[in-house]
């Protein structure tokens, strides 16, 4: 599954984990038992995997996410290059001129297959 989303103005760290959360939030309700997070913002999985230096701001964010991942057998977060994030890159640029809620993608975008 995938989806993409209008986020309100805001910096690229908080965007990225609002939508890993939204993502997390998606798959929990599916009851799929395990899952790999995959992103090309390093800062965000290094937070994440508690690599990184708690950040203020965004620990809220960060505690949804944690509480998600926790209802998971397994949910692993990788950082991985922006040219392995082909799918996740064309929902990003789906979103931009986006303003409606919410558009979950049960299959890749055919472009891309």
């Amino acid at each position: 599954k995938g989806y993409y989303d209008f986020i309100v103005y805001t910096n690229s760290i908080t965007a990225e984990l609002w939508s890993i959360r939204e993502g997390l939030r998606l798959m929990a309700e599916s009851g799929s038992p395990k899952l790999i997070v995959e992103s090309d913002c390093e800062v965000a999985i290094n937070l994440l995997n508690k690599l990184e230096k708690i950040d203020n701001a965004n620990e809220t964010i960060l505690e949804d996410c944690r509480l998600y991942a926790a209802s998971f057998e397994v949910c692993d977060f990788i950082h991985t290059l922006r040219e392995g994030n082909t799918c996740a890159d064309y929902a990003a640029n789906l979103e931009v001129n986006q303003r409606e809620r919410m558009v979950v993608m049960d299959e890749p975008p055919t472009e891309l297959l």
